[in-house]
């Protein structure tokens, strides 16, 4: 078993960790990567939820009330996690 790399495992996890806390906080002053990068990942999950509204239509058109409330859910749970990471991609005001 190779052994070199197990020293930067702890340093991926971190990292990882912050990104996920700055996709969801939030930060008062992001650089310009963290800001393309926001408003790109926010904006492909918003163009994955758009697609199930057409999604729920077609279910509404069927009778399927079921699969109309699952679709409209599923877009709803995309367009919201878009637009929250999309947002934390400008800069905030400091309180």
């Amino acid at each position: 078993m190779n052994h070199e790399h197990e020293h930067c495992f702890p340093d991926t996890v971190r990292n990882a960790r912050s990104v996920d806390a700055f996709l969801w906080f939030g930060s008062p002053n992001p650089t310009r990567v963290q800001r393309i990068g926001a408003r790109l990942l926010g904006s492909v999950s918003i163009c994955i939820g758009l697609p199930f509204i057409f999604l729920a239509a077609r279910a509404r058109d069927a009778d399927d009330w079921a699969g109309y409330w699952l679709m409209l859910l599923i877009s709803l749970a995309f367009v919201l996690l878009g637009v929250r990471i999309f947002r934390n991609g400008f800069p905030r005001k400091r309180l």
